[in-house]
């Protein structure tokens, strides 16, 4: 009887042993998959503030264009005076 007592708790703190390191395996998946998700959070934030950076680059070479249409435009107006 004291025989089986002792197999029945070895087997009891064997499958315990096994759970916390299962229960550690998922814990650790898990930080992964936030890690992840973190990651892709941070790569779309980039993403978004490239395409407005690019954006604004757009709309300062088109008035530096304009600018200088109208200092050519003014130059040969100054020409013609």
């Amino acid at each position: 009887m004291l025989q089986e007592l002792d197999r029945v708790n070895r087997d009891r703190s064997n499958l315990s042993q096994k759970f916390n390191i299962a229960a550690k395996d998922v814990q650790q998946m898990r930080r992964m998959l936030n890690e992840e998700d973190l990651d892709d959070k941070i790569n779309r934030d980039l993403q978004m503030d490239l395409n407005t950076l690019r954006d604004k680059n757009k709309e300062a070479k088109l008035r530096i264009a304009d600018i200088d249409q109208r200092r050519s435009d003014a130059i040969s107006h100054l020409r013609i005076l």
